[in-house]
C-alpha cells in the first residue's frame, strides 16, 4: 500500500471524479505509515551511519524551517509525513514473504494499465503526449509505471526465479510496458534500466540469464510502444536533443525590494526578499512549458545560481517555486535540499542516499532476496528523484532508507534471515 500510494490515490480520485479529497489522500498516504509505526519494535536499537546521516538531515531541515518561517500547512504536513516514513520502516515489520506484495501490486498495475490504455486510445493524437487518465491526471501513467517497475524488481531478485516464472514475467509485463511507453513516460524507463542492471550484478550467476530475458522484454515492449506513436515520440526525442538554452543570469539587488523589483520578474515572497537575488531569463526559458526536458534544464540552472546566495539554512521549505520563473520545484531532491535547507541539507541528504547503497551493497552476499529488493528499489527511487524529486513527497525514499537501515543493523548482529 505504501509503495503504490500515489497510484491508489489516482484510482480513488478517478472513481470519485474529484482530483482533491484531502481525507482520502491523507488516509492513503498516512495510513500505511501509521500502521507500520503501530507494529514497530524499538528494542535492541543500535544506530548506524544511515541513522546518523538521516538524523543530521532532519535536524538541518527543522533548523531551516525555524530560521525561515513555517511553509504552507500542506507542504509542512507532507514533509513531516515523509520524515516519519523513516522510523516507520526502520523499526516496522519486514517483507519476509513477497507473495502478498506481488499480488496487490500486480492488481494495481493491471487496473492502471487498463485505465491508461482507455485514455490513450481516446487521446492518441493529442499534442501533449501524456494522456489525461480519467480526464484529470497527466501523471497517472508514470505513477502506474512506477509500481510496475518495483514489481519487476521484486520478481527478478527472488531466489526462486525459474525458467517458467521468468518466461511468465517476461510475457506478463509486455502489454503494460508498451502502454506506458506509448503514453510517453520516459525517465522512469531509464531509472528502471539502471536498477535492473544492478539486479543483474547482485543475483546469482544461474539467475542472470532470466534477468536478461526480462530486461529484453522490457526493451522490446518499450520500443513497440514508442513506435506505435512515432509522430509524438519523434517530437519528444527532438526535445531531448534540442540546443540547451542560455542559463539564467543572477543579479544582486538590495535586500529591501520595496519598489525596486519588477513584479513580473520576481515573486513577492519572503524568501525572495531575504535572498536579495533576482533571476532573469530568456522568453524561451520561461514560456517553454510543454517541453519537460527544457524546463528541467532551466530549473537546474536556477538552482545552481541560487545556492551560493541561499545562506547556511537555505531559503526555506517550498520557497524555490516562488522564485523560479516556472513556479516549480527543481525536480531534483538533492538540489532542492541544497537550495531550501542550505548546503548542509543537500550534503546530508546525499550522504544518506550513498550510505544506504554502500552498506546494502556490502551485505548483499548474505543471499537474502530481501536485501536485494531493498537495494535495487532504493536505487531506482533515488535515480527517479534526480529528475522527479520533491522534498515534500519523499515518503518512499525515506521509507526504503529506513528499511535498508534495519537490514544493515540485522546483518551486523548476524541475525539477518
Amino acid at each position: 500500500m505504501l509503495i503504490s500510494s500515489v497510484p491508489l490515490t489516482i484510482l480513488v480520485a478517478g472513481v470519485l471524479g474529484n482530483t482533491r479529497n484531502p481525507a482520502i489522500t491523507a488516509a492513503l498516504l498516512g495510513g500505511p505509515i501509521i500502521g507500520l509505526l503501530g507494529f514497530s519494535r524499538w528494542s535492541n536499537f543500535e544506530r548506524n551511519e544511515v541513522d546518523l546521516f538521516f538524523c543530521a538531515f532532519a535536524i538541518t531541515a527543522i533548523a531551516s524551517i525555524v530560521a525561515n518561517g513555517l511553509p504552507p500547512p500542506k507542504s509542512l504536513s507532507l514533509f513531516a509525513l515523509s520524515l516519519m516514513a523513516y522510523p516507520a520502516c526502520r523499526f516496522g515489520p519486514r517483507r519476509r514473504e513477497p507473495g502478498a506484495f506481488i499480488v496487490i501490486t500486480s492488481i494495481i498495475v493491471l487496473i492502471g494499465t487498463v485505465v491508461s490504455a482507455v485514455a490513450l486510445i481516446s487521446q492518441w493524437n493529442d499534442g501533449h503526449g501524456k494522456p489525461l487518465v480519467f480526464g484529470l491526471f497527466d501523471h497517472a501513467a508514470a505513477a502506474f509505471l512506477f509500481s510496475l517497475a518495483i514489481l519487476v524488481i521484486a520478481l527478478v531478485v527472488e531466489n526462486t526465479l525459474t525458467p517458467k516464472k521468468a518466461t511468465f514475467v517476461a510475457i506478463a509485463i509486455t502489454i503494460p510496458t508498451a502502454v506506458f511507453a506509448a503514453a510517453q513516460v520516459r525517465f522512469t524507463f531509464v531509472a528502471l534500466g539502471l536498477a535492473l542492471a544492478q539486479c543483474w550484478l547482485i543475483v546469482s550467476k544461474q539467475q542472470r540469464f532470466y534477468v536478461l530475458a526480462i530486461v529484453g522484454a522490457v526493451v522490446l515492449s518499450t520500443f513497440v510502444g514508442l513506435i506505435s506513436r512515432q509522430n509524438v515520440s519523434a517530437r519528444f526525442l527532438y526535445q531531448a536533443v534540442a540546443p540547451v538554452p542560455s542559463p539564467p543570469v543572477p543579479e544582486t539587488i538590495a535586500k529591501s525590494l520595496e519598489g525596486s523589483a519588477d513584479p513580473g520578474t520576481i515573486a513577492n515572497t519572503a524568501a525572495a526578499r531575504r535572498m536579495g537575488v533576482r533571476l532573469t531569463h530568456s522568453d524561451r526559458e520561461c514560456e517553454e512549458k510543454d517541453n519537460s526536458i527544457s524546463m528541467r534544464r532551466t530549473l537546474i540552472s536556477e538552482s545552481l545560481q541560487i545556492i551560493p546566495s541561499a545562506g547556511l539554512f537555505g531559503i526555506g521549505l517550498s520557497s524555490f517555486a516562488g522564485i523560479s520563473c516556472l513556479t516549480r520545484d527543481p525536480h531534483n531532491s538533492i538540489l532542492q535540499a541544497a537550495v531550501e535547507f542550505g548546503p548542509l541539507g543537500g550534503l546530508f541528504l546525499t550522504l544518506t542516499i550513498l550510505s544506504v547503497v554502500r552498506r546494502l551493497w556490502m551485505i548483499r552476499d548474505h543471499g537474502s532476496s530481501e536485501v536485494n529488493f531493498v537495494l535495487c528499489t532504493f536505487t531506482f527511487i533515488a535515480i527517479m528523484d534526480m529528475a522527479h524529486g520533491h522534498l515534500i513527497n519523499e515518503i518512499l525514499l525515506f521509507a526504503l532508507a529506513g528499511y535498508g537501515s534495519q537490514l544493515i543493523g540485522l546483518a551486523r548482529k548476524g541475525v539477518l534471515a
